[in-house]
Protein backbone atom coordinates (compact mmCIF):
# COMPACT_ATOMS: atom_id res chain seq x y z
CA UNK A 1 0.00 0.00 0.00
CA UNK A 2 1.44 3.44 -1.21
CA UNK A 3 0.57 6.37 1.05
CA UNK A 4 1.09 9.89 0.03
CA UNK A 5 2.51 11.53 2.97
CA UNK A 6 2.79 14.92 0.95
CA UNK A 7 0.77 17.82 3.37
CA UNK A 8 -1.63 20.11 2.01
CA UNK A 9 -1.69 23.34 2.78
CA UNK A 10 -4.58 25.68 4.09
CA UNK A 11 -5.18 29.59 4.00
CA UNK A 12 -8.45 30.98 5.89
CA UNK A 13 -9.15 34.56 5.44
CA UNK A 14 -12.47 36.20 6.44
CA UNK A 15 -13.87 35.58 2.74
CA UNK A 16 -12.38 32.61 1.65
CA UNK A 17 -10.54 29.10 2.21
CA UNK A 18 -7.65 28.13 -0.39
CA UNK A 19 -4.58 26.20 -0.48
CA UNK A 20 -3.01 22.92 -1.92
CA UNK A 21 -4.83 19.78 -1.77
CA UNK A 22 -3.38 15.95 -2.28
CA UNK A 23 -1.04 15.85 -5.16
CA UNK A 24 -0.69 19.91 -5.74
CA UNK A 25 -4.05 20.68 -6.64
CA UNK A 26 -5.10 24.24 -5.88
CA UNK A 27 -8.38 25.08 -4.49
CA UNK A 28 -10.36 28.11 -4.36
CA UNK A 29 -13.23 28.09 -1.88
CA UNK A 30 -15.45 31.49 -0.95
CA UNK A 31 -16.34 31.31 2.68
CA UNK A 32 -20.53 31.90 1.58
CA UNK A 33 -20.41 28.78 0.10
CA UNK A 34 -18.77 26.91 2.51
CA UNK A 35 -21.82 23.77 3.64
CA UNK A 36 -19.42 22.43 6.05
CA UNK A 37 -16.47 21.48 8.14
CA UNK A 38 -15.59 17.95 9.53
CA UNK A 39 -12.25 16.28 10.61
CA UNK A 40 -11.44 13.45 8.24
CA UNK A 41 -8.57 10.44 8.21
CA UNK A 42 -5.11 11.12 8.05
CA UNK A 43 -5.59 13.74 10.69
CA UNK A 44 -7.36 15.87 8.12
CA UNK A 45 -10.07 18.46 7.63
CA UNK A 46 -12.89 17.69 4.84
CA UNK A 47 -14.30 21.48 3.69
CA UNK A 48 -17.91 21.24 2.28
CA UNK A 49 -19.12 23.63 -0.19
CA UNK A 50 -21.52 24.02 -2.86
CA UNK A 51 -21.38 20.92 -4.84
CA UNK A 52 -17.77 20.00 -3.94
CA UNK A 53 -15.30 18.16 -0.83
CA UNK A 54 -12.35 19.62 -0.40
CA UNK A 55 -9.95 17.03 2.20
CA UNK A 56 -7.25 18.76 3.57
CA UNK A 57 -5.07 16.25 5.08
CA UNK A 58 -1.46 15.98 7.96
CA UNK A 59 -2.45 19.54 9.59
CA UNK A 60 -0.57 19.46 12.20
CA UNK A 61 -3.23 22.63 13.58
CA UNK A 62 -6.12 20.89 12.70
CA UNK A 63 -8.20 21.55 15.38
CA UNK A 64 -7.18 25.57 15.88
CA UNK A 65 -8.23 26.06 11.96
CA UNK A 66 -11.19 24.21 12.40
CA UNK A 67 -12.11 26.67 15.25
CA UNK A 68 -11.16 29.64 13.38
CA UNK A 69 -13.40 28.21 10.16
CA UNK A 70 -16.08 28.01 12.47
CA UNK A 71 -15.95 31.02 14.07
CA UNK A 72 -15.72 32.67 10.64
CA UNK A 73 -19.03 30.67 9.61
CA UNK A 74 -20.74 31.27 12.97
CA UNK A 75 -19.90 34.88 12.52
CA UNK A 76 -20.78 35.17 8.64
CA UNK A 77 -24.27 33.53 9.74
CA UNK A 78 -25.10 35.69 12.81
CA UNK A 79 -24.11 38.80 10.62
CA UNK A 80 -26.53 37.19 7.89
CA UNK A 81 -29.12 37.01 10.98
CA UNK A 82 -28.84 40.68 12.33
CA UNK A 83 -29.83 41.92 8.89
CA UNK A 84 -32.56 39.55 8.78
CA UNK A 85 -33.31 40.37 12.52
CA UNK A 86 -33.36 44.36 11.74
CA UNK A 87 -35.20 44.00 8.83
CA UNK A 88 -37.92 41.91 10.45
CA UNK A 89 -38.09 44.19 13.56
CA UNK A 90 -37.85 41.36 16.01
CA UNK A 91 -36.12 42.24 19.48
CA UNK A 92 -32.65 42.80 19.91
CA UNK A 93 -30.53 43.77 23.11
CA UNK A 94 -29.65 41.04 25.47
CA UNK A 95 -31.54 38.60 23.77
CA UNK A 96 -30.60 38.72 20.27
CA UNK A 97 -26.30 38.86 22.13
CA UNK A 98 -27.38 35.56 24.04
CA UNK A 99 -28.76 33.98 21.12
CA UNK A 100 -25.51 35.15 18.87
CA UNK A 101 -22.67 33.26 21.73
CA UNK A 102 -25.35 30.17 21.80
CA UNK A 103 -24.89 30.09 18.12
CA UNK A 104 -20.81 30.30 18.95
CA UNK A 105 -21.69 27.53 21.66
CA UNK A 106 -23.19 25.20 18.86
CA UNK A 107 -20.36 26.15 16.01
CA UNK A 108 -17.89 24.54 18.21
CA UNK A 109 -15.86 28.29 18.96
CA UNK A 110 -16.25 28.33 22.36
CA UNK A 111 -16.57 26.45 25.53
CA UNK A 112 -20.16 25.87 27.64
CA UNK A 113 -18.33 27.77 30.39
CA UNK A 114 -17.23 30.59 27.70
CA UNK A 115 -20.85 30.64 27.21
CA UNK A 116 -22.39 30.65 30.74
CA UNK A 117 -20.12 33.51 31.88
CA UNK A 118 -20.96 35.59 29.10
CA UNK A 119 -24.73 35.33 29.23
CA UNK A 120 -24.09 35.95 33.28
CA UNK A 121 -22.48 38.79 32.18
CA UNK A 122 -24.93 40.06 30.26
CA UNK A 123 -28.06 39.30 32.38
CA UNK A 124 -26.11 41.24 35.09
CA UNK A 125 -25.91 38.21 37.15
Amino acid sequence: MKLNTEKCEITVTDNRIWGKLKGGVDVDIPLNQVTGIHTCSFNGISVSSIGKVSNFYLMPNREEVMKGISYLLARGNSQNSSATVMSASEPTGDAAKIKQYKELLDAGVISQEEFEAKKKQILGL
